[in-house]
Parts: structure tokens; sequence; C-alpha cells
């Protein structure tokens, strides 16, 4: 459907909206889905230890506004890697062999930790 409005990135958009139409339409007036996915990705790709998050810092508080779509993301992008054993219960087809390399640095206890941590900030 969004395609078929003129809606760009819509793909990105319904990913960063967790499926939700009517939230992609809301970030298609503002949100650089893409830009958000690719940080996400590039940011799980090279955390080691929390001291990691700082070279990132700059990009994520550049969001701004979009800090919250960051957020869901990398729960959304965690979700996926949690499942990618079973490699149709993941959301981000596209993006599945990133997916599968992160499995194989991120353990279960680590994503839901992770995940914990992220809910927390969200909720702040």
């Amino acid at each position: 459907y969004l395609k078929s409005t003129g809606i760009k990135n819509a793909e990105s958009l319904v990913k960063v909206a967790g499926g939700n139409i009517s939230t992609a339409i809301k970030l298609s007036s503002g949100v650089d889905a893409d830009k958000i996915i690719d940080l996400v990705f590039r940011t799980l790709s090279h955390l080691k230890t929390s001291a990691d998050i700082i070279r990132f810092s700059s990009q994520i508080t550049a969001l701004k506004k979009d800090f919250s779509y960051f957020i869901d993301t990398m729960i959304m992008v965690l979700r996926d890697v949690a499942v990618s054993g079973s490699k149709e219960l993941v959301n981000m087809q596209d993006r599945l062999q990133e997916i599968s390399s992160l499995a194989q640095v991120y353990s279960p206890v680590a994503i839901e930790k992770i995940v914990t941590k992220l809910n927390e900030i969200y909720v702040k």
C-alpha cells in the first residue's frame, strides 16, 4: 500500500514501524528509515564493550526526535538475531546474512540484557 502512495523507502519504514502501517505513514514525514537501520547494524556489529557505544554516540544523539525509532529498530533487529536459527521467523529477510553474523556474537542472555536496558532507556 505505501509504495502505491509514492512513499520513499516504504519497506524500510514498515520495518522500523514494526509492521504498523499507520506508524509507517507517520514516519514517512521525516524519518530516514534506511539510515536508522544501517546505524543499528553498524552499532551492533562494532559493539564489544559498553565503552564502544561512545564511537556511535554522536550519530545516535544526532537522531534527536528519531531516537525512539532507533531504539525500536535496535530491539527489532535483536529480536531477529534471537530467532535467526529459524530463518523464516526473521522479519528483516534482506539483512539475513548480517543477522546471522550478529547471532554468532550475541547470546540469548546478552540479547535479553540489552533489550531490557533499551526498554529502560525508552521509558525514560
